[in-house]
């Protein structure tokens, strides 16, 4: 795609030729609610060409879209006038696909548009697409903000977390990045990684009305509290994690990590594939379904009625693992019923137990 633009001049506007190269990228990926410049959708050389890459071509972007060519040069005709197309060269790709980072791709819909209002008489105001709720989703227009708040709010909004469970670190010896941004000026902040966890590295603009006064790129260390299971003792290979052996405790991580256990009430009961050491995060890949009995074993179940409980001798008709309801049979009177299991060839008929309770019978059944 190649388009010369010869002329747009209209009722008298005029100008000489700048003599600019646009070449159009085929897609990008943006932060969500950014505002999007000519200098992101398209390579642009010539006179000026710094000043025409600051042209806003859409803003507060939320979901997929494209930007057709033709969009651009009225985009650039509302903001800078007519007489700054005069020469344009445009080449690249037709249409510039725009993505939103971290978001499924899905078909790129018709976004809402308003007018931009042009710049010089007698130029046609051109309908850009921009988000309906554009004014209030840019993290950087909070009143004062410093760089390194804008992104700490950013990081936070997208891992859905606050300052209690989200740990922003701004790493730089630039002392801007600290101070306010100023009076009539804002922080823009676009993501250059994927994830929002461990280290970041951001591109930003201090600007003040169109204009940018400042770029820098700054690094970002990011941690996320979760929680997660830790044994308090070591745990060989074959045994099973009990309540004793094993706590729940908050720590601060640096990335996603969906195979560590995040309550004792899934990782109870599980048995050891590899030997642990005391202070191990429980991690599923090291673990397997234990079986607390076996078929024909010799049980003992424990009969709960109040306060009261009364142990007997059974044997397992069947195989079951940790809270695996299982059938037993009394060898001395030969009548059967079912128990829940709780340990190794340990059961309960009867009552609501709690992981405490249940951790007490098995230490008293040991």
């Amino acid at each position: 795609m190649r388009i010369l633009v010869a002329s747009l001049v209209v009722m008298g506007l005029g100008g000489s030729a700048c003599g600019q190269m646009v070449r159009m990228r085929e897609s990008v990926v943006v932060a969500r609610g950014a505002d999007v410049r000519l200098g992101e959708l398209a390579t642009v050389k010539g006179a000026g060409a710094e000043r025409l890459a600051e042209c806003v071509v859409v803003s507060g972007v939320q979901g997929a879209l494209k930007v057709k060519a033709e969009a651009v040069l009225m985009a650039v005709v509302a903001q800078r006038g007519a007489a700054a197309t005069v020469g344009m060269e445009m080449s690249g790709s037709a249409a510039c696909e725009i993505r939103v980072a971290g978001a499924e791709p899905v078909a790129a819909a018709p976004a809402a548009v308003v007018p931009v209002a042009a710049k010089g008489a007698g130029v046609v105001a051109a309908a850009l697409p921009v988000a309906s709720d554009a004014a209030v989703t840019t993290e950087a227009k909070k009143s004062g903000a410093s760089l390194s708040e804008v992104i700490a709010r950013r990081v936070r909004k997208e891992l859905g977390g606050s300052d209690t469970d989200v740990h922003v670190t701004v790493e730089t010896v630039n002392p801007v990045v600290g101070m306010p941004a100023g009076a009539g000026r804002e922080w823009l902040v676009k993501p250059l990684t994927r994830t929002f966890l461990g280290t970041m590295q951001f591109e930003a603009q201090l600007v003040e009305g169109e204009k940018a006064v400042t770029r820098l790129t700054v690094t970002a260390e990011v941690e996320r509290k979760v929680k997660v299971v830790v044994l308090t003792a070591p745990l060989a290979r074959g045994e099973v994690v009990t309540g004793a052996g094993a706590r729940e405790e908050q720590v601060w991580l640096d990335r996603e990590m969906p195979t560590l256990f995040g309550s004792m009430d899934t990782a109870e009961g599980l048995e050891a594939k590899v030997p642990l050491a005391a202070g191990s995060r429980l991690d599923q890949r090291d673990f397997k379904a234990s079986e607390m009995a076996g078929k024909g074993d010799e049980v003992t179940v424990v009969f709960l009625k109040g306060a009261m409980n009364v142990r007997m001798r059974g044997t397992a008709q069947e195989a079951g693992k940790m809270h695996s309801v299982i059938l037993v049979k009394n060898e001395k009177t030969s009548e059967s019923y079912q128990a829940t299991l709780i340990g190794k060839r340990l059961a309960v008929v009867g009552g609501n137990l709690t992981a405490i309770q249940e951790a007490k019978l098995r230490e008293v059944t040991q």
